[in-house]
């Protein structure tokens, strides 16, 4: 309280000393009339002044000065442009993508990773010697596809969409080309096959590496075309298709080749690597023929043989019966056909058997 009286007191003597000097200047500049237009421009400064300061003294408020900017103000769409990322058009994200497979490529040493091999189907990869053992997936009744092999991840975070890759065999013969596959981009809406624009997807093959596949990939902007990004070749008699593995219920919001490069590099190195092999598989092994024939009434077994039990058989014609029939014994007569379940020494019936 005594120093706001201070305060006040001094303001209000600082008012009294102004209005006098104001006052003196005023009664000078009116006596000497030589010099009153200058005076007269002097005064009305002071003036000016005294008010804006009780004015101010009575109602404070702060003011503030901004400069000129020396640069053209730019309008609302072109920061909005500076502050969003521009979408890029469909030739820019291909070529994008172009550039990001090489570079994920080169960024991984394979050399350590497990190698996999498969002679029934004629391919070779690698994966990273984290993931868990391969697994094979055999079609059930009423899919295309022939045969799935999984290669999945030990473990995931839970933003990451994907578990791993799996590689999808098709029988040509069955599918009889690639649009016909599960994994082919399909059309945004049903009645855009008919439109020339959406009939040709020859622009979505890209050719990314010196290895034996070739990369589809749809952006996501794509007019025709819901996004979709695999590799694949084929020969004869299979189409094989390398695609990365959601888990179950994931799907992708977005362009699907950035969401592969920051949640599963690993699917470019693990393409890298891949590479065709001749088909190998092993000639079936016959099996062996029934036999319809009964087995010996008697008999005896040596080194688990069927052998005739008498020690002094004498091979002769039956009395008993006539013409040709069964051995029932492993004791082989003349008139007797072999019994395929007895086993007859050759010095002995050699010259009975056919």
């Amino acid at each position: 309280m005594y120093t706001d009286d201070l305060i006040s007191h001094h303001n209000t003597r600082m008012d009294r000393q102004s209005l006098r000097a104001a006052g003196e200047i005023l009664r000078t500049s009116l006596l000497n009339k030589k010099h009153l237009g200058r005076d007269s421009i002097i005064i009305g400064a002071i003036v000016f002044v005294l008010v804006v300061f009780f004015i101010v003294r009575e109602h404070p408020v702060s003011f503030s000065f901004t400069l000129p900017s020396l640069l053209p103000e730019k309008s609302a769409p072109e920061i909005a442009e500076e502050e969003m990322p521009r979408e890029l058009s469909e030739e820019e994200a291909v070529q994008r993508e172009e550039r990001d497979v090489a570079r994920i490529q080169s960024h991984f040493d394979t050399f350590a990773w497990t190698p996999y091999q498969n002679t029934w189907y004629g391919f070779l990869l690698k994966y990273p010697e984290t993931w868990s053992a391969p697994f094979v997936q055999k079609a059930p009744h009423g899919v295309l596809w022939e045969q799935k092999v999984h290669f999945m991840k030990n473990q995931t975070d839970e933003r990451n969409p994907f578990e791993g890759v799996e590689i999808v065999i098709y029988p040509i013969a069955k599918v009889r080309e690639l649009s016909k596959t599960d994994e082919f981009p399909k059309l945004k809406y049903a009645d855009m096959s008919t439109q020339s624009d959406c009939t040709i997807i020859d622009g979505h093959l890209l050719e990314t590496g010196d290895y034996p596949a070739e990369e589809v990939y749809v952006p996501a902007n794509d007019v025709c075309y819901n996004a979709a990004l695999f590799f694949t070749n084929a020969r004869d008699p299979y189409i094989y298709i390398i695609v990365p593995k959601l888990k179950e219920g994931s799907g992708i919001v977005g362009d699907p080749a950035q969401a592969i490069a920051i949640y599963l590099p690993e699917f470019y190195a693990i393409v890298s690597a891949w590479s065709l092999i001749d088909i190998q598989r092993p000639k079936p092994v016959p099996s062996k023929p029934r036999i319809a024939a009964p087995g010996p009434a008697s008999y005896k077994v040596v080194g688990g043989r069927k052998v005739c039990e008498k020690s002094n058989d004498r091979p002769s014609k039956s009395k008993q019966n006539k013409g040709r029939h069964m051995d029932m014994e492993c004791c082989l007569d003349p008139d007797e056909y072999p019994n395929p379940h007895c086993y007859y020494p050759q010095e002995k019936y050699g010259k009975y058997l056919p």
